[in-house]
């Protein structure tokens, strides 16, 4: 952590002139990535090691309202709904599902909060149901760095690809590490009998 303020109070200081301070950062770049090495491995492990509990998962997924954002969203891209309205009619769908005892949003609570901010758009139960469904949400979303499936075998893709160009500059510095040694053993030979 140190040396990360160190780096941000160097940064800063840049934008008021520069100075030879910035010489140093190769050796906190170096002392960084020899200390943080071995979580590689750790991670590694962690990976090779971790087991998916999938009901837990999809439990987890559904509980405590996380599905009112979708909902939100839903209001405002099929129905035209204002965001700002949404928010609130959301806001108020919570806190009925909430009195009722409900960890998502149920119909009667978005119905009502519909009706008490006077809109009137023709939602069904299912939809409200199948809007919360977390595998419906993963489908919806499209940007950057979401954990949509086209989004995450993007990413992978791009993972695979950058394996590989590392692989092969590690495959060519070994290598090349192998005959410079070569070399400075024959140079060793050579002054040797010199």
């Amino acid at each position: 952590q140190g040396m990360v303020t160190s780096f941000l109070s160097i940064g800063k200081a840049l934008f008021i002139g520069y100075n030879r301070d910035t010489q140093w950062t190769k050796y906190w770049i170096m002392d960084l990535i020899e200390e943080t090495l071995p979580s590689l491995f750790v991670m590694a492990d962690i990976l090779r090691l971790l087991q998916i509990d999938r009901d837990r998962m999809a439990k987890q997924a559904r509980g405590e309202f996380i599905g009112a954002t979708s909902i939100m969203e839903w209001l405002v891209r099929s129905y035209g709904v204002s965001l700002r309205k949404a928010k609130m009619v959301m806001e108020r769908a919570v806190k009925y599902s909430e009195e009722e005892g409900a960890e998502e949003i149920t119909f009667g609570s978005i119905r009502k909060s519909l009706q008490e901010m006077k809109i009137d758009i023709s939602i069904t139960s299912q939809s409200v149901e199948k809007v919360q469904q977390p595998g419906w949400v993963l489908t919806q979303t499209h940007s950057v760095g979401t954990p949509s499936e086209k989004r995450v075998r993007e990413h992978l893709s791009s993972l695979r690809k950058r394996m590989r160009r590392d692989r092969q500059w590690l495959s060519n510095g070994k290598k090349g590490m192998e005959r410079a040694k070569e070399w400075v053993l024959k140079m060793e030979k050579e002054l040797i009998r010199g």
